[in-house]
């Protein structure tokens, strides 16, 4: 089961490792905007078999964004073990959201 912890200051090089991989551009995949942001929004992180999993928000209001590295649609399975329902993603159009359908 994935362990999701608070994003730290010491994370922006993993962070940023991953996010290299990642054809979205938009300001919520920054490691900057999710630290920033991580009390108010309960940010959170974890990496399983290369794969950077992040989810905001807590309890029925929780919402993640497309796994980043590794194989998108098991590490969407991963998610959804975790949430034990049909979980909420936050998402730009991109190429991984071809995959995602």
């Amino acid at each position: 089961m994935l362990e999701f912890r608070k994003i730290e200051i010491e994370d922006a090089e993993l962070f940023n490792s991953f996010i290299k991989l990642n054809t979205e551009r938009s300001c919520e995949n920054t490691f900057i905007n999710l630290f920033m942001w991580r009390d108010c929004y309960n940010n959170m992180i974890a990496v399983e078999n290369d794969t950077l999993f992040i989810k905001s928000g807590s309890g029925d209001r929780q919402s993640f964004a497309l796994p980043i590295g590794g194989d998108i649609k098991s590490g969407v399975e991963k998610i959804k073990e975790y949430s034990g329902e049909k979980p909420v993603f936050w998402l730009q159009d991109c190429d991984r959201f071809e995959e995602f359908k």
